[in-house]
């Protein structure tokens, strides 16, 4: 079970038309033959009664006039009848009369004849009783035994004949099948390399030709739908997809054009930093009361020594002196220096 689940379709269809083709073959072959070897019995029936009567006819005279040896000499006509078997006549009273066997061959005779017209078969041998009669008036019974072989050839040579035909037929209609199984696996099996081909290429823009109207083109306009659905909604979501992606590399962009600005704007703050910082730290200042000579002009510092006031203000601020002298000191200190750079000026 299995294996046929796994098979192609092509070959199942194959499959289900032999089978049930042979199937039908078979059956109506045995039917035939059933049929010719009913017909044949019958045809056989009707010349052994034929022959019957003809010999019943024949030994009427003889019966009635007891004479065997002339019912006997009617009897040996039969051999002429290869399939004829055993043949005998009984009186008016159901005594056997006189009995044939071909080519002195022993046969059992039955005893009695049968009460009427009838006929039997058995293994291999029809048996046929028919009356003697003259003007309706019984006078004997007529017996013939006939062997079956004519049958039995007959039956062969049928089978043979229709054994040969079953075999053509099935050729035949093996040929047939792989043909006309394309009308329905062609379309399917197209149906499956583009459901390959798409799974495979991812390609959406593939289609499937409807050839025909039934059940698989129907099937083929539904699948040719699914696709162009999909196909659509795949454009549509790649155009989204496109704009969305877009918008977030403006965006993108853009934080990173601010980003960039700010760090700029980081960065200048930093340095400001630095430099604020450094001149922080290099301004000094000077607060609260210093304590200065009024005579020399020395300041005390916080240890309570006395210093000069350049000395103290060199080490507690960043300024830097020249010495140089006033106009006033100058004249009160160097007196001739002083007049005779003041003539120079005049």
């Amino acid at each position: 079970m299995k294996l046929w689940r796994n098979l192609s379709i092509i070959w199942k269809l194959n499959l289900l038309i032999v089978t049930i083709s042979v199937a039908v073959l078979f059956f109506a072959t045995i039917g035939f033959v059933v049929q010719y070897r009913s017909e044949f019995e019958k045809t056989m029936v009707l010349e052994v009664e034929a022959l019957a009567e003809v010999i019943g006819f024949s030994s009427a005279p003889a019966l009635l006039f007891d004479d065997r040896a002339a019912a006997t000499q009617s009897l040996a006509a039969l051999g002429a009848k290869k399939h004829v078997v055993a043949a005998c006549i009984y009186d008016r009273s159901g005594a056997l009369f006189c009995a044939f066997t071909p080519r002195n061959v022993r046969q059992d005779i039955p005893v009695s004849p049968s009460p009427d017209d009838e006929h039997y078969f058995d293994a291999g041998h029809l048996h046929l009783f028919r009356k003697i009669k003259i003007n309706n008036d019984t006078i004997g019974t007529m017996y013939i035994r006939h062997d079956l072989q004519q049958v039995t050839q007959e039956r062969d040579r049928y089978m043979a004949i229709a054994g040969i035909i079953f075999i053509v037929c099935i050729v035949i209609i093996m040929g047939l099948s792989f043909l006309f199984q394309n009308i329905i696996s062609k379309p399917i099996l197209l149906l499956l390399q583009a459901v390959e081909k798409i799974t495979r290429e991812k390609d959406y823009s593939v289609r499937v030709e409807k050839k025909y109207g039934d059940e698989v083109g129907t099937l083929i306009d539904g699948f040719n739908e699914m696709i162009h659905e999909i196909q659509y909604r795949d454009l549509h979501l790649e155009k989204q997809v496109e704009q969305r992606t877009a918008e977030l590399q403006a965006v993108n962009t853009s934080l990173t054009e601010e980003m960039h600005e700010r760090s700029l704007v980081e960065l200048e703050r930093g340095k400001l930093i630095v430099e604020l910082t450094t001149a922080l730290s290099d301004v000094k200042t000077l607060s609260g009361l210093l304590p200065i000579c009024c005579a020399c002009k020395k300041i005390r510092d916080d240890k309570g020594y006395w210093r000069q006031i350049e000395t103290y203000l060199q080490e507690h601020s960043n300024a830097a002196f020249s010495h140089g002298i006033c106009p006033a000191c100058a004249k009160e200190l160097y007196p001739d220096y002083y007049n005779d750079e003041l003539n120079k000026v005049e």
